[in-house]
């Protein structure tokens, strides 16, 4: 008896470690369920709905992201959702808006980095502080503003940028530590 408890512990221990690595068709049940979450913030008939889906998604892109081998499942179904990697593959960028009812959009996104003094992978929230910023295209260092007569919007990867977005990312020894907006 004692060894059937014994035995039944350790399996559900070795199932329980593999699980918070994840696996594939983990990400890809996650993804399926993002893809949903995304095209309502795109599509729904009413803001409020928007908003709900909205934080359902950051909620499961966050929960999902935390597993150990999430930084290497692409989440390319997730199309109205822009992923952009770093060109020393350290860290990548989820980001993705909301269009409100009066016509004006919300932006959001997330930074998902390996924490290699902490041995996990981690999320940063970023959050959309346009409404704060006066006059946001004045010194954005050569992005040209949007309708202006220098161009239109620029592509940074697969994001459109119409909006100045200044950050800096600060790195000790190949680790994002911290994220320091300009």
């Amino acid at each position: 008896m004692k060894k059937t408890i014994l035995i039944n512990i350790l399996v559900f221990l070795c199932i329980s470690a593999f699980a918070q690595k994840g696996n594939a068709t983990l990400f890809a049940e996650y993804e399926d369920t993002l893809k949903v979450m995304a095209h309502t913030i795109m599509n729904a008939d009413t803001e409020e709905a928007k908003r709900t889906a909205n934080t359902a998604f950051i909620e499961n892109l966050t929960e999902v992201l935390q597993y150990e081998k999430s930084f290497k499942f692409p989440f390319d179904s997730l199309v109205t959702t822009g992923r952009v990697y770093s060109p020393d593959n350290t860290f990548r960028i989820f980001s993705w808006l909301l269009k409100k009812d009066n016509g004006t959009y919300e932006y959001y996104g997330v930074v998902h980095y390996q924490n290699k003094r902490r041995k996990r992978f981690e999320v940063i929230p970023l959050i959309d502080n346009s409404a704060n910023i006066r006059n946001p295209y004045a010194g954005t260092r050569g992005i040209p503003r949007p309708g202006s007569g220098s161009g239109s919007p620029v592509m940074f990867g697969d994001v459109w940028i119409t909006k100045a977005l200044d950050v800096t990312f600060d790195f000790q020894g190949g680790d994002c530590t911290e994220l320091n907006p300009v």
